[in-house]
């Protein structure tokens, strides 16, 4: 599983670019529909269910998924965007 500082990174950025919060089951498939009609990669809803704590269920992310989302989300390292998180920037 990720740091939750990083998850919470992702999870911004993803909110960011998705345009709306992401708090229940309709919003992880509409989400899910964006992830896909930007970049052809499927994510599916469960995975972001769990993501966004929709359910209770934490898993850690396959290391591809990760990848789509980071992709999606606009972020090209997280190690980075943690560090920048981090100094306020």
């Amino acid at each position: 599983m990720l740091p939750e500082p990083t998850v919470k990174i992702l999870k911004d950025a993803l909110i960011k670019k998705f345009g709306s919060e992401v708090t229940d089951a309709l919003s992880c498939e509409n989400l899910s529909i964006a992830i896909f009609l930007n970049s052809g990669n499927y994510v599916s809803r469960s995975t972001l269910m769990r993501l966004f704590g929709v359910v209770e269920k934490p898993s850690s992310l396959n290391p591809k998924v990760l990848d789509f989302l980071m992709k999606y989300a606009e972020i090209a390292d997280l190690s980075y965007s943690e560090d920048k998180y981090a100094d306020g920037n």
